[in-house]
């Protein structure tokens, strides 16, 4: 419907894919050649109702780009470039007036680190926004799953999540919570390295309200999903950083894996998690881990958010690490000497990370990221965006959150066959 229909000096070439918010779109620089992803965010977004999802935001948004393109029976546009330093540094309460700008100014207060997907510019029209980014053809699920590239490295798979983990402290660093790590917010480049994508959930709050659900319901951290009520529960907010720490206990089991321990971190809709609350070496017979792997995922995936473990000492653990499973080739893995540079991740051993990138992987593993056989879109689920925000700084007691622990404990009733 869009090929070769022109924005500025960017052709588009097709849809690379559909958000909640948004479309990206695969283009090209007339002038140069070079390949872009271009964004494209609907602005009014009052009119879609949160339960329409992404076909309802798609049919919307094609719709205004169809009216900009064909008004005057035109198949370019030219479009006003907007002031990219301007709206990286918006306050707070001019996001509140602009909201369809918060992806936006939220990922240029971070796209420097060189694991962030970088933004070259944006382009403005009465109902649509578009973003023009770096674009890389490869996204983590696909990684993992189609080419189980990840399946006999050890090395590898420790590149890339400590340079996840090395974008993902620089953005906390500098007060953001992505909200919606996944595979497929994880984009990959010929050479291995990995980028953060999609800042449409990012959040500046240092808290969120419990059972404010943000993000994908795979990734999500259970205080997102669901907390008990009882009468000693007097926390009504969490640190939203540790949700992001959650969600890479669940990345790293995936590239691991190549499955997921559970489909949501909700007891009551989820049995296997349940069983995980009452006995955390469940994940022992869930997953073919190795004990150092398992000792390192447990203080990961603590229901308390403020039990678990920060994300600068979880790379200096992931690095020391001798194994991930049981057996096969991630039985035995060399350790990785690494040191944080500015805004980057490196190793000190340069040539074993080249020889792990150079190498070309198999795996006769029959083994996806789920035991079921989903489709993609089912796999991951669809990100929920949260309506609610915390005024102003938030100071957490510890007290508080540990009643998660007290919450979430429950007898088992009988063991998940997995």
């Amino acid at each position: 419907m869009f090929e070769n229909c022109i924005l500025n000096n960017y052709k588009i070439i097709r849809i690379l894919g559909e958000g909640a918010f948004g479309i990206v779109f695969l283009a090209i620089d007339i002038n140069t050649g070079k390949e872009f992803a271009i964004k494209a965010i609907l602005k009014a977004r009052n009119i879609i109702n949160s339960n329409d999802g992404t076909n309802k935001c798609s049919k919307i948004l094609q719709k205004y780009l169809l009216q900009l393109l064909y008004q005057d029976n035109l198949s370019s546009l030219n479009l006003p470039v907007l002031d990219l330093n301007l709206i990286q540094h918006m306050t707070r309460e001019d996001l509140l007036q602009v909201p369809y700008f918060k992806e936006l100014s939220l990922q240029l207060r971070v796209h420097k680190h060189s694991n962030i997907v970088t933004i070259h510019e944006a382009l403005d029209s009465s109902y649509i926004s578009f973003i023009v980014m770096d674009y890389y053809h490869k996204d983590l699920f696909t990684s993992i799953v189609d080419e189980q590239h990840f399946a006999n490295d050890g090395i590898l798979i420790k590149r890339v999540f400590l340079q996840l983990c090395s974008a993902l402290e620089y953005c906390h660093e500098n007060g953001i919570s992505h909200c919606d790590i996944k595979p497929e917010n994880l984009l990959l480049d010929d050479n291995n390295n990995l980028y953060i994508c999609d800042f449409g959930l990012s959040s500046t709050d240092k808290s969120l309200k419990k059972n404010i659900s943000v993000g994908s319901p795979y990734y999500m951290a259970p205080e997102r999903l669901h907390v008990i009520e009882n009468n000693n529960n007097s926390c009504l907010e969490y640190p939203t950083t540790k949700g992001d720490i959650w969600s890479l206990g669940i990345i790293l089991i995936n590239l691991a894996c190549m499955r997921n321990p559970w489909l949501k971190a909700h007891q009551l809709q989820d049995k296997t998690f349940k069983h995980f609350i009452n006995n955390p070496n469940v994940l022992k017979n869930l997953l073919p881990i190795s004990e150092s792997f398992f000792e390192l995922l447990i203080q990961i995936l603590q229901i308390n958010p403020l039990e678990r473990k920060d994300i600068h000492n979880l790379m200096y653990e992931v690095a020391q690490l001798d194994s991930f499973t049981v057996e096969g080739p991630l039985n035995s893995v060399e350790t990785v000497e690494f040191e944080i540079v500015s805004d980057n991740y490196r190793t000190e051993n340069n040539s074993l990370v080249q020889d792990a990138v150079d190498t070309v992987f198999s795996s006769s593993s029959s083994q996806t990221l789920f035991d079921m056989d989903y489709e993609k879109n089912e796999m991951f689920g669809q990100p929920v965006q949260s309506t609610c925000t915390s005024e102003g700084d938030t100071s957490f007691v510890k007290d508080c959150a540990t009643n998660l622990i007290a919450q979430n404990q429950h007898q088992p009733q009988g063991f998940v066959n997995v």
